[in-house]
């Protein structure tokens, strides 16, 4: 039996100012269901992934040998649990092939989920993963300590009456989960924190983080990386270790909907993809937090569009007393992608960049217009015409319609917005005066009238005929 050594973690004892969960739409990305252990759930050190009991029931596990991980195998399934402490893996993630590894990548690429393991094992090799990183591995020290949840989301909260609650002083005090954790401590910006802890070594990182990935820019796989020790599961605490794991299972993906509100460097950036009309502007907030969630103020923050039709850009700005600052700049008319960075200089004199985030700038085909009948302010519509605009890119009220005289070229009235209502008729001269009642101008031409509506660009409708 281990003997338990308390650690003082003076450093995390404050209560983490957290993102509030919410009451949000249900999330419309995937859940899991056929899952494969790479190696198997029991791990060597101690402890073993727990699947059995009603709330797993709903799961279909299977093992999957190391030599087996490839796109074939790989195919039935929707999430892997790589257990690096699997007996199977003993601790050493080389025990997969190079070209396993790219597989397994690949698969999560396309819009599955990967959660990782690698409980009280030593220092692991992940630089083959999109976004590495290196952890500082205490090793099996009985250690208790205290952890804490940085950002309240579907994979853990503060909230006692929550669905996704976790009792993180049991975690902290009654397991060794924390004190032999697996922390990160080099850092890629694509990573989110869900939970930081300081380790037996005294190392404070992020110790249970997420990253969506992408390989084809639609598809939005998810990586969990979960470094706790698990001795003590599936005999833990209520609502700690087992209870992450089948909220880690429950975790949608493809989108997985979790905010990404700090990143494990500190400062983060959103959105992280818009679509927008040519044209119009953009905005972009960066964030920049400790490892606690806590926003720092008064830091000078950089903005950079690094590529695409508005390369160049850039904006300067600095933090409020929530840490965050906002950046906006105008489509210069091109379409295309940009990708935009944020950054700042840490106290180290360290350059600290954000993850990349892109803005899809949009041509618009000319907007559309119609005219007519309504009743809107008469039974009679004979006179009465109700204008419309319609886009693919806008909306009706960013929209403006205009009426003519096919006998006078040179008259023009308006502008009007979509849903105006004209009293229009026929006369010696074409004459334009206010309505009233709900008629937005009462209008005379001289041949027929014509319609045309004019977009935030200038683009123009195809005339048509207000009979």
């Amino acid at each position: 039996m281990k003997k338990t050594i308390c650690i003082k973690v003076a450093a995390l004892v404050a209560l983490v100012a957290s993102a509030a969960l919410g009451q949000a739409a249900p999330c419309p990305g995937q859940t899991s269901v056929n899952v494969a252990f790479i190696g198997s759930p029991s791990v060597i050190n101690g402890g073993s992934y727990g699947t059995s009991g009603s709330d797993f029931a709903v799961f279909n596990f299977q093992n999957l040998a190391p030599a087996n991980v490839d796109a074939a195998h790989l195919a039935a399934f929707d999430t892997i649990v790589l257990n690096v402490a699997s007996w199977e893996l003993y601790c050493n993630i080389n025990n997969l092939s190079a070209a396993s590894k790219a597989a397994l990548i690949a698969w999560v690429g396309e819009g599955h989920k990967l959660i990782i393991g690698d409980s009280e094992c030593s220092s692991q090799d992940y630089s083959w993963l999109p976004f590495p990183f290196t952890t500082s591995n205490p090793g099996a020290m009985g250690a208790s300590g205290q952890a804490v949840i940085v950002e309240e989301n579907t994979l853990s909260s503060t909230d006692p009456m929550s669905p996704y609650y976790v009792d993180m002083n049991a975690l902290s005090w009654s397991t060794d989960a924390v004190g032999d954790a697996n922390v990160m401590v080099t850092l890629d910006p694509n990573w989110n924190i869900d939970m930081t802890a300081v380790n037996y070594l005294g190392a404070t990182g992020p110790v249970h983080t997420y990253a969506e990935y992408s390989s084809d820019g639609v598809n939005k796989g998810l990586i969990i990386y979960n470094g706790f020790d698990k001795d003590y599961q599936p005999w833990d605490p209520a609502n700690t270790l087992t209870k992450m794991f089948l909220l880690e299972l429950k975790q949608p993906f493809n989108p997985s909907c979790l905010g990404g509100t700090v990143t494990v460097v500190g400062i983060s950036l959103n959105p992280y993809t818009a679509d927008n009309p040519i044209g119009t502007t953009h905005t972009v907030t960066a964030r920049v937090a400790n490892q606690l969630g806590n926003g720092i103020a008064g830091v000078t923050v950089n903005f950079a569009v690094t590529s695409g039709p508005n390369a160049g850009t850039t904006g300067t700005g600095t933090t409020d007393a929530d840490g965050n600052v906002s950046f906006t700049y105008t489509s210069n008319g091109t379409s295309g992608t940009d990708t935009i960075v944020a950054s700042f200089t840490d106290t180290s004199g360290a350059l600290v960049k954000s993850r990349e985030v892109t803005k899809n700038w949009v041509g618009c085909a000319p907007p559309e217009a119609s005219c007519t009948p309504s009743q809107k302010v008469a039974n009679n519509p004979r006179y009465y015409r109700e204008l419309t605009a319609k886009s693919d890119c806008y909306a009706a009220a960013e929209l403006q319609l205009f009426v003519g005289d096919t006998a006078t070229p040179a008259f023009k009235a308006g502008p009007f917005a979509s849903g105006d209502v004209i009293r229009i008729s026929q006369g010696a001269k074409a004459t334009t005066k206010p309505g009233s009642y709900g008629v937005a101008a009462i209008i005379t031409v001289k041949g027929q009238g014509q319609v045309w509506a004019v977009d935030p660009l200038g683009a123009v409708s195809a005339i048509v005929i207000c009979p």
